[in-house]
């Protein structure tokens, strides 16, 4: 895939994962922004150990032309070292509403010793903050593991549809929950998990 790519000038991503526009106008939703999970070191890959979130403004008149500008990375000591959250840790999913991206972390796939994070930056990728961290209950881990294998899934505003600003449903996904009781026939893993409600978390 990297020669086909190479040979068509193509721009290669390690793990693109999600994606999500900007909300208000028809405008703004020609702001178009996706993460890239990237792998961390020692995996093969050259581009990409961090994770990094992009931007795409989308041409007016023609889908196929815009902008594409790197706005938040993880990279900050690998690679050519151009991040600004040296923090982040595989993004995963992200969130964009009118003002703000929330960015998710799944840590199975490269670890900087601390439980997934959500984190809020505005537009721009600056003024970033964490808002969120998974708490880890090892205890449900029937082999008793202290790894923090656990990660936040998608973040969605549901404001607009329950009439109630600044509320969210929440995806968790705590791998390490791991019960026979969750095992059926058409669920064949054993993990638990939950989607929780977000009050007051600004868009």
């Amino acid at each position: 895939m990297e020669t086909a790519c190479t040979n068509v000038f193509a721009s290669q991503f390690m793990r693109v994962e999600d994606v999500d526009y900007k909300k208000g106008s028809d405008a703004d939703a020609r702001d178009v922004f996706f993460a890239v999970t990237g792998r961390g070191p020692g995996r093969g890959t050259y581009n990409d150990w961090g994770g990094t979130v992009y931007k795409i403004e989308l041409d007016e008149t023609n889908p196929l032309e815009g902008k594409l500008t790197q706005i938040i990375s993880g990279n900050t000591d690998t690679n050519n070292q151009d991040g600004n959250l040296a923090e982040l840790q595989s993004p995963d999913n992200i969130c964009v509403t009118e003002n703000f991206i929330y960015v998710q972390e799944d840590p199975n796939s490269f670890s900087r010793n601390h439980a997934a994070q959500i984190y809020q930056a505005d537009l721009d990728g600056n003024n970033n903050k964490v808002v969120l961290e998974l708490k880890v209950e090892n205890n449900l881990d029937p082999t008793g593991s202290t790894g923090f294998s656990g990660e936040f899934g998608a973040l969605t505003d549901i404001s607009d549809k329950v009439g109630v600003p600044d509320t969210f449903i929440l995806n968790l996904q705590p791998h390490y929950w791991e019960s026979d009781d969750f095992v059926s026939s058409s669920l064949p893993h054993n993990q638990g998990g939950q989607i929780v409600l977000l009050k007051g978390l600004a868009r």
